[in-house]
């Protein structure tokens, strides 16, 4: 199993002034390539913060994507977080210096360059027609947090991420969880390698209460805790 970490930064989010459409978006898009988001942290534009959390998923997840602070202004500290957090010195890179002076010419200035001091070691990744490449240190994916840049730039870089997601068993029953939560706990302790999640629905108008989705890289044994559960709920199941 292929895993990620998201890291949605900015004071915006948190303080409610715009809503993150990166992260609901970003779980699709993962979802879609096989990739399983295992946390995501919204943070606060500090970087004694965002560099924890990196140092915390980078070494236990495959993928660790960033949204945001990535600009030319004094909030923008994700570089700096992202080299703290992986113990790497920040360096200018001549690479996106050049762009930059090709992109913004006279407009160019000094706080415009501090979105080229990157983390030592970076990578660019100039995929499809992105007109500025994605930065990529170690196994942390830095993207902006402008909804419309974040969309293109994974859009681009799409190809480079694969993985497989577990095998998926849903079942619906007309039952309520308190008429089946022990008996379903039992059932999970015994089947270790079954993720199972029980969902109700509160909608009086629905032909069933409770919506149970079992998930596991394992074929066999999600079959069989599937038909376990089957003959546990009998013939409440529709």
């Amino acid at each position: 199993m292929t895993t990620a970490a998201a890291l949605i930064i900015g004071e915006e989010i948190l303080g409610g002034r715009f809503a993150d459409l990166n992260g609901p978006w970003l779980i699709s898009w993962l979802q879609a390539r096989g990739l399983a988001l295992r946390h995501m942290h919204y943070l606060p534009d500090d970087e004694r913060e965002i560099a924890e959390a990196i140092a915390r998923l980078a070494p236990s997840h495959d993928w660790v994507f960033t949204s945001g602070g990535v600009g030319p202004t004094h909030d923008d500290v994700t570089f700096g977080a992202v080299a703290r957090g992986l113990g790497r010195p920040i360096a200018r890179q001549p690479e996106l210096v050049d762009v930059l002076e090709r992109r913004l010419g006279d407009r160019l200035t000094p706080d415009a360059l501090r979105m080229t001091d990157v983390p030592s070691g970076a990578e660019l990744w100039w995929d499809g027609e992105i007109e500025y490449p994605v930065v990529v240190v170690a196994n942390v994916v830095v993207l902006p947090g402008l909804p419309s840049l974040f969309r293109s730039k994974l859009q681009a870089v799409a190809h480079r991420f694969s993985g497989q997601l577990p095998a998926q068993s849903m079942i619906h029953t007309t039952l309520h969880e308190a008429q089946f939560a022990i008996q379903l706990a039992q059932l999970a302790a015994s089947a270790p390698s079954v993720r199972i999640g029980s969902y109700p629905r509160t909608d009086p108008r629905s032909p069933w209460r409770v919506l149970l989705i079992l998930e596991s890289h394992d074929a066999d044994a999600l079959a069989s805790c599937s038909d376990q559960l089957r003959a546990l709920l009998g013939d409440s199941v529709i």
